[in-house]
């Protein structure tokens, strides 16, 4: 009997500990978990829905997708300012309303077969892969596009009301005033932090209070580090692997999750 009632309380124990870690949005099942980086771009022209519909194909739990305002206000899903390495445009992607973008060729920059992808809409892309896959959404120079958090606040409000399945919906940027802002708009969301150098204790102290994830690049990362990560209550996803060399490498340490090109390495 005794052991009965010592075996209810571990569970009891057990599940309070998974209650207090999902309030917000939702729980990581696998880790490290393997992260489309925008898409299965070692495979196809990224941040498109090739590179999308790949990443799921391959089995990634997440896909890495970055978002621009057009001219009139949309969230588009670009990397670069500018439209010239990745379409057959010219010049900003700020510069061109919804529908001029929408009209250029995203995919024959990387081979002629993926002609036909255009830029996607973020909005189109979260219902198209709605209870498929989860989201990791980069906001790109937030600083020079007032007005994208508010932009981005409604879309995933919108979103939410229609989310199916256990997937993760993360907003990380470079830019930690954005995030801390964004934090005051929509504290059910779980922020990253992304990084280029190791910080000091009282740096990942200071983030600890509104980010959820540190998310550095894998040429900064050590066992130590994401220790310290950890240690103060966030999660780690190192970005980008493109070599098996470095998959190999980061596949031995701590890690929470893993941004690739090559999402299909990790079958």
């Amino acid at each position: 009997m005794d052991w009965f009632l010592i075996g209810l309380a571990a569970l009891l124990v057990l599940y309070i500990f998974a209650k207090k870690r999902t309030d917000k949005n939702v729980p990581l099942i696998n880790s490290p978990i393997v992260i489309a980086h925008r898409g299965s771009s070692g495979a196809c022209p990224e941040n498109t829905y090739s590179a999308f519909d790949q990443a799921v194909e391959a089995g990634a739990e997440m896909i890495e997708l970055d978002i621009q305002l057009s001219k009139d206000g949309e969230l588009m899903v670009i990397h670069d300012r500018l439209l010239d390495r990745t379409t057959n445009g010219q010049g900003n992607v700020a510069d061109y309303t919804r529908d001029e973008l929408l009209q250029l060729d995203a995919g024959a920059w990387f081979d002629a077969k993926f002609s036909e992808e255009k830029i996607p809409v973020l909005q189109e892309v979260l219902e198209r892969y709605n209870g498929k896959i989860g989201f990791l959404i980069e906001v790109k120079y937030p600083q020079d596009q007032p007005g994208i958090g508010t932009k981005l606040r409604t879309t995933l409000q919108n979103f939410l009301e229609t989310k199916e399945g256990n997937h993760p919906l993360i907003v990380q940027s470079f830019d930690d005033a954005f995030l801390r802002d964004f934090n005051k708009m929509m504290s059910n969301i779980q922020l990253g932090l992304l990084i280029r150098k190791q910080l000091s204790l009282k740096e990942v102290e200071h983030f600890s209070t509104h980010i959820s994830y540190l998310n550095p690049k894998y040429t900064v990362v050590t066992p130590g580090f994401i220790k310290i990560i950890h240690k103060h209550g966030m999660k780690c996803f190192v970005w980008t692997v493109r070599s098996k060399r470095i998959k190999e490498i980061i596949q031995k340490m701590n890690v929470d999750g893993i941004a690739t090109d090559y999402p299909e390495w990790y079958k």
